[in-house]
């Protein structure tokens, strides 16, 4: 498996990296850790690097631990995020892996339903970048919600936008918003989407059925979506297929979407001359990246996220 594309800390430009954690990612594991997150037993698809910067991990580190801990965990395990989670409180850490390339202790294909016993065996199942590489999403999906106990959470860093060829899939909010439901088990507790730019600000990105629309993004840069998800109740996940939000309003009323009334925004008013260029323009502003429904995405000052305040 590959990494994300993450910025360089000197030019903001997407730089390769392995698949791991990087600034954004301690950022919003230590956020989660503030809401309530159990990282005791935790799990990784696919075992994770760790590169935040020096800087920026002794800034968000400084209330958990001594400035000599955490030059020891960036250095520690050739690189390897285990003590990271360890300083999250997890006691047992595993990570799978279809191959033993990086040192996964669990070698499983996530294309394959995983074994009875590691069935709802942890409290975090953690994917820093690796569903998007496994061909058989939806089984992978619901192996890693197998491995949770009751009262555990999954924990998601996800391509958004502009990453064809990076792996097998990009994905939409729509998706993680319509599969972690009550009926799968499932509460979602918190949906974050950033480019990945060292200037890029979080957006806290609402659900599609809430607004009664399509949550698009248009944008320039790579973006990751980051996904906090709670297991309340032990269910058959994905039993029932999901279905889009905006269409399965228009199939319950009984009206073709072609025909269904939706108020007129401003990019739809404006003519054609003016919207083609402006289409162009505004993707590439970095700190305003939200250009096609900026309704659906709110802004989060990092603190906020940091302290847990979804």
């Amino acid at each position: 498996m590959e990494s994300h594309r993450q910025p360089s800390a000197a030019t903001g430009e997407a730089e390769d990296k392995s698949m791991g954690l990087d600034n954004s990612a301690v950022t919003f594991f230590l956020g989660s850790k503030s809401a309530g997150v159990d990282f005791d037993r935790t799990v990784m698809l696919g075992r994770q690097n760790f590169f935040p910067s020096a800087t920026h991990f002794h800034r968000t580190m400084e209330k958990f631990a001594p400035s000599a801990r955490l030059d020891e965990i960036l250095t520690a395990r050739g690189g390897y995020a285990e003590p990271f989670f360890e300083l999250l409180g997890a006691t047992e850490i595993a990570s799978i892996d279809a191959s033993s390339y990086e040192g996964a202790s669990l070698i499983h294909d996530l294309n394959d339903p995983i074994p009875g016993d590691w069935k709802g065996r942890f409290t975090a199942v953690v994917d820093g970048g690796s569903l998007e590489h496994v061909f058989d999403f939806p089984r992978a999906l619901r192996n890693a919600t197998e491995l949770l106990a009751v009262g555990g959470h999954f924990l998601s860093i996800a391509p958004a936008n502009n990453f064809m060829g990076h792996g097998f899939y990009q994905f939409s909010p729509e998706l993680y918003f319509r599969v972690f439901v009550p009926a799968n088990g499932f509460r979602l507790r918190v949906m974050l989407i950033q480019s990945c730019s060292s200037r890029s600000r979080w957006y806290r990105v609402l659900d599609p059925e809430s607004v009664r629309g399509r949550v698009e993004l248009q944008n320039a840069l790579p973006t990751l979506i980051y996904v906090l998800a709670q297991k309340v109740d032990e269910k058959p996940f994905l039993t029932l297929r999901p279905q889009q939000s905006d269409y399965s309003a228009v199939w319950q009323a009984g009206r073709d979407a072609d025909t269904r009334a939706k108020p007129r925004t401003i990019g739809q008013r404006l003519p054609t001359f003016l919207k083609r260029p402006l289409q162009r323009l505004l993707p590439l502003l970095v700190n305003a990246p939200f250009t096609v429904k900026s309704r659906c995405y709110h802004p989060m000052a990092e603190e906020d996220l940091l302290a847990g305040r979804f």
